[in-house]
């Protein structure tokens, strides 16, 4: 698949009337801020004090089996290649967004997507329980 280079995303963005390379253009910059995301965020947890909490990688989300690209790496650029590998995995029942999507959305839809974030964080199922019942509170204020 032909990735688009930075001036095709500008003329398509810019496009008059063409809904279609619009939409192609966003759904290429949203996948690739995700990955961006998703690197920022798993760099910041691998450097916070005591360590991050559980792995992010679950099933066939493994991180890129080639480790000399993040030997002695900084936390960002391995996690940057972990991030950007997810997205081309192919291996098991899912592809790589929705690889890429599971790190960002529970697969339980009852579940809030911030739960997903914060068990990464290291907080405790009764930490999050409470986050989720003051969260739920939140939506009453007036």
């Amino acid at each position: 698949m032909k990735r688009p280079s930075s001036r095709d995303l500008a003329m398509a963005l810019y496009a008059q009337g063409d809904l279609g390379a619009r939409t192609e253009a966003l759904r290429h910059l949203v996948i690739d801020l995700l990955v961006e995301v998703e690197a920022l965020r798993s760099a910041l947890t691998q450097l916070q004090v005591g360590g991050a909490g559980p792995s992010v990688h679950s099933g066939f989300d493994i991180p890129c089996h080639d480790d000399t690209l993040v030997a002695g790496k900084a936390a960002y650029p391995a996690a940057y290649i972990d991030a950007a590998y997810v997205l081309h995995n192919a291996a098991g029942p899912t592809a790589g967004v929705e690889k890429l999507l599971a790190r960002f959305y529970p697969p339980d839809t009852n579940e809030p997507r911030e739960a997903l974030m914060l068990h990464r964080l290291g907080f405790s199922d009764s930490e999050v329980d409470k986050f989720v019942i003051a969260a739920t509170q939140a939506e009453f204020f007036s």
